[in-house]
């Protein structure tokens, strides 16, 4: 099977296989209190196993798609995965906090090798009128598995202990091996010596779609991070909620995203790229404006429909940027462009961490809100940058891929 035929069961498998990254960042959360108390270590330094994790994978995943395009898309995310369990199995038994977070900066890195070789998989893999779909599917295990992290990660603490977290990859793990280990190989596998050329970073970043898709995927991820921060603290502190209440409003978005995620790579594939990018930021919009009146006049009623709406926009948008950015990389920077596009992720949601913590200190959470709407609206104005129209060219063919 050639590159170019990859099926819907292998974007499926790859797809839950990359779900144990966002899996392993979100659920771990829960486990916090129970590392403190185990290993004698203050919550201060506990808390570095999510946010050293989430460091590394943001610095390390364009090196990890510049390994995946010198060493074999297909190898590269095979190796990764691998390693992402055994480090996941040391960090179940390590003997103190050292070794746990070494294994976990090992998990990151593993994670850091995974992604961009995914997103090169698809790129390469699957014919432009389909790959908005297929990246829509990896969006949606993406976002799926960060949400419902939290409560797996509270319900594997409750019953079998901190140590039991880790070992939730495994079985997962094992699960997806068998369609794993059909993927075809792709085209850098037929090369001299099995490698390909492997341009660096400058050729995709100098692409104009590929620079606004980022951007819009960074402001994007600003909105959403400074969102999840400040609503919790404005339905606990004025809406006088629980944690549980705080948490399912905040959730609404969440559910928003998966929502538009499912839909929004088929819109791209059926209109191209640039129509579902830039009415899922005008959505998103729409939903963000209405938030910062919302912490100065707190309801209920009025923040479940801006949230869930703000979700919609930015599940719509997400596919479509990613499918363009991977179209505009060449196909033998396919994974150097994924890791960019990623890390660009992730720079959006350290900026709302460290906004927040800036922000939420003074009380400033419509400040905050205000934030969110306003990088919705900028996120549309990169959309409508992009190539209109459903003639993508496959710069690595030089020739239209429609």
């Amino acid at each position: 099977m050639g590159a170019r035929g990859i099926s819907g069961a292998a974007v499926a498998g790859i797809a839950a296989a990359s779900a144990l990254v966002p899996l392993n960042s979100s659920m771990v959360t829960l486990a916090l209190l129970d590392v403190e108390a185990d290993l004698g270590v203050p919550v201060s330094r506990a808390v570095w196993l999510v946010t050293g994790y989430l460091a590394v994978m943001a610095v390390a995943q364009p090196l990890g798609g510049r390994i995946g395009d010198l060493a074999g898309h297909r190898r590269t995310f095979m190796a990764g995965f691998a390693a992402f369990l055994l480090c996941s199995l040391a960090a179940a038994v390590a003997p103190g906090f050292g070794v746990l977070v070494a294994a976990r900066a090992g998990q990151a890195v593993s994670g850091a090798l995974m992604l961009p070789s995914v997103s090169a998989i698809i790129r390469n893999g699957v014919h432009p009128s389909r790959r908005g779909h297929a990246f829509g599917m990896l969006a949606t295990a993406l976002a799926l598995s960060a949400a419902v992290g939290p409560v797996v990660g509270g319900l594997v603490v409750g019953a079998a202990g901190w140590r039991a977290v880790f070992l939730v990859s495994v079985p997962l793990g094992l699960l997806a091996l068998p369609v794993l280990l059909r993927l075809p190989r792709g085209p850098e596998a037929a090369q001299p010596g099995g490698r390909s050329r492997g341009r660096g970073a400058a050729s995709v970043l100098l692409r104009r779609p590929f620079a606004l898709a980022s951007s819009a995927i960074l402001l994007h991820n600003l909105a959403l991070y400074t969102v999840l921060l400040a609503v919790p603290v404005v339905a606990t502190t004025r809406l006088g909620l629980g944690a549980g209440p705080a948490g399912a409003l905040a959730g609404a978005m969440t559910a928003g995203v998966l929502l538009g995620s499912l839909r929004g790579g088929r819109l791209s594939d059926r209109h191209g790229r640039r129509r579902p990018a830039f009415i899922g930021g005008v959505v998103a919009a729409a939903g963000g404006a209405p938030l910062p009146y919302v912490a100065a006049h707190p309801s209920v009623a009025a923040a479940l429909p801006a949230l869930l709406l703000l979700g919609v926009g930015i599940g719509l948008a997400g596919p479509a940027l990613q499918a363009a950015a991977l179209d505009a990389a060449p196909a033998d920077a396919a994974a150097v462009a994924g890791g960019l596009y990623l890390s660009a992720r992730y720079v959006g949601g350290i900026a709302a961490g460290l906004l927040g913590s800036a922000l939420l200190a003074g009380g400033h959470e419509a400040g905050m809100l205000a934030v969110a709407a306003a990088a919705a609206c900028l996120s549309a104005l990169a959309a409508w940058g992009l190539p209109a129209g459903r003639a993508w060219t496959d710069p690595a063919e030089g020739r239209s891929a429609a």
